[in-house]
């Protein structure tokens, strides 16, 4: 019969050390910074919101969920819209749930969102989006 018997090691703790080549070490150069062009957006106002859905989308359905502005944009300006799902799902396959602005839907009133389940059992789904564009006063 075996005997089991308790071991114990000891490590000595150092940093490690990383040896370059000089050869290499000639080679390696920080590359220039990456020049970022800005977006000339005009922002008189940011908007944003929250949206929870009244019914369940069952599995592997889309569902529309139209959205107006607390207060509408300029006549003729196309606001940007991000939309985000809000969720307290702990359930691994949410993750293959999805939301989007419905392209073509974004105008100075409002937008529509559009909702897919993925998931293998139905959903009331939540949304939280950002508007940002210029106001009418």
């Amino acid at each position: 019969m075996a005997r089991k018997t308790k071991a114990t090691i000891e490590m000595e703790s150092k940093e490690p050390e990383i040896i370059i080549p000089e050869s290499v070490q000639e080679e390696a150069t920080q590359p220039e910074p990456a020049e970022v062009e800005p977006v000339p957006v005009p922002v008189d106002t940011v908007q944003a919101g929250n949206i929870q859905a009244k019914s369940k989308v069952s599995t592997g359905n889309c569902a529309d969920y139209p959205v107006r502005f607390p207060r509408p944009f300029d006549e003729g300006t196309v606001p940007t819209v991000v939309v985000g799902l809000v969720s307290s799902s702990t359930a691994a396959r949410f993750g293959v749930c999805s939301c989007a602005v419905l392209e073509g839907s974004v105008n100075h009133e409002g937008f529509t969102i559009r909702f897919y389940n993925g998931d293998v059992s139905s959903r009331i789904p939540g949304f939280s989006y950002i508007a940002f564009g210029v106001v009418t006063q």
